[in-house]
């Protein structure tokens, strides 16, 4: 049974952990589509280079763009930090890495 601080923090979790239900599987399936597009982007890398790098790129950042629509942390980071600032990681993780796939992409570094 998980405690709780008060009756308010009681039903803001129940809130986020319904939430998360619903988003729950569009979630898996945006990620695993852009799994299947980074090893897309492999192959074609090796066929055709820029056109590779491109599918990288876009699969990378959909990756990551899903991360901050989408931001599920694991059980183990809610336990951790709790849900909002889990929620909160998750988020920050997906920009910052959307970033350095930018800048590393672009030759900006």
């Amino acid at each position: 049974m998980k405690s709780f601080c008060n009756e308010q923090c009681k039903n803001n979790y129940a809130e986020f952990e319904k939430s998360v239900s619903r988003v729950k599987k569009p979630a898996l399936i945006s990620v695993i589509s852009m799994v299947i597009m980074i090893f897309l982007g492999l192959i074609l890398t090796a066929i055709h280079k820029e056109l590779g790098k491109v599918v990288l790129i876009a699969a990378s950042a959909g990756v990551f763009v899903t991360l901050c629509i989408f931001p599920l942390a694991n059980p183990e980071s809610v336990k951790r930090f709790g849900v909002k600032k889990s929620v909160w990681l998750v988020r920050v993780y997906g920009i910052f890495m959307l970033l350095w796939i930018f800048i590393t992409s672009f030759g900006l570094i």
